[in-house]
């Protein structure tokens, strides 16, 4: 027997641990901010997914549902802070218990410069975070898991700022998303280096900005 191909949604990172209500009037899902199509939606509480038909692909669609302040409760939500700096990775860990209702995540970050955040390896919109006076604010919510970040040190070199020797070996990052694509609560980005189709082997490691570097 055929099956009707699905598209799938995460709509909660800790099920079983935050219940969705999916009551009436408790939970939607909207295509285009507006159209209610509740009635063709599945929610998985043991996986926390809701799924709609393959149809939906290619559309706006955003998830609601409501948790009462009674069964609120508290997440551990890790913070993977990486800066690039003298050829190298440098990785810091925070590791934070958040409010599940919470919407935003801060942390300390020694520098923003071309800064890239991910929530459970989807990179976020860049509206979504800042960071000022030494802090990262991520404005997502607990329930979306973890978060990684990823910046750069700019090099001060006697050739000038961010210039690298010609000894070292450079590599040309080119990181770009399609103007028109649709939000999932994710984008999708692409990468090349040095003209060559790149991939991202880490998963907790955020990608980065389109620049050159040395390693």
């Amino acid at each position: 027997m055929a099956h009707e191909p699905y598209i799938t949604i995460a709509a909660n990172k800790y099920p079983g641990r935050v219940p969705v209500s999916t009551d009436p009037l408790c939970f939607r899902v909207l295509r285009g901010g507006s159209e209610d199509i509740t009635a063709l939606a599945a929610y998985d509480a043991a996986a926390g997914l809701v799924s709609l038909p393959y149809d939906y692909m290619g559309h706006e669609i955003t998830v609601e549902w409501y948790c009462p302040k009674s069964e609120v409760t508290e997440l551990p939500v890790k913070v993977t802070v990486c800066v690039w700096e003298n050829g190298q990775f440098i990785t810091t860990a925070h590791d934070l218990t958040l409010s599940s209702d919470a919407n935003s995540i801060t942390v300390p970050i020694a520098t923003a410069n071309g800064l890239v955040v991910s929530q459970n390896g989807i990179d976020l919109a860049p509206n979504m975070y800042g960071a000022q006076n030494g802090k990262l604010t991520v404005h997502a919510p607990a329930l979306g898991g973890d978060v990684s970040a990823a910046a750069y040190v700019v090099s001060i070199t006697p050739m000038g700022v961010g210039i690298m020797p010609m000894s070292a070996a450079l590599t040309q990052v080119v990181h770009t998303r399609s103007s028109g694509q649709i939000y999932y609560g994710y984008y999708t980005s692409y990468y090349t280096a040095n003209g060559n189709t790149a991939f991202c082997l880490d998963p907790n490691v955020s990608g980065l900005n389109s620049g050159t570097w040395n390693h």
